[in-house]
């Protein structure tokens, strides 16, 4: 089963986990999306949505170039977010 982009949308309504952008490029014709969330401010966990979004992508086959990374956002409110991106061609 192939992904496209009004089902990623429907994943974000799903799983309830924000799309930071999702764009379709003319050059290689396919979609790139980014989903991001906060997973600690000010040392509180935040609720994680992303084990969500990566459990119903993992159901299509057309996924490429998927990335799961954590980055620090601000040393001073250490603020972390995680990103989940993914692009697929339809």
């Amino acid at each position: 089963m192939n992904i496209n982009h009004k089902i990623v949308l429907k994943i974000e309504e799903k799983t309830k986990c924000p799309i930071l952008e999702m764009f379709w490029t003319k050059d290689d014709n396919k979609w790139y999306v980014c989903f991001q969330e906060d997973v600690v401010i000010n040392n509180v966990d935040q609720i994680v949505h992303l084990d969500d979004v990566i459990a119903e992508v993992k159901k299509f086959d057309n996924i490429e170039d998927f990335t799961n990374e954590v980055y620090f956002d601000n040393e001073e409110d250490e603020i972390w977010f995680e990103q989940v991106t993914f692009q697929w061609k339809e």
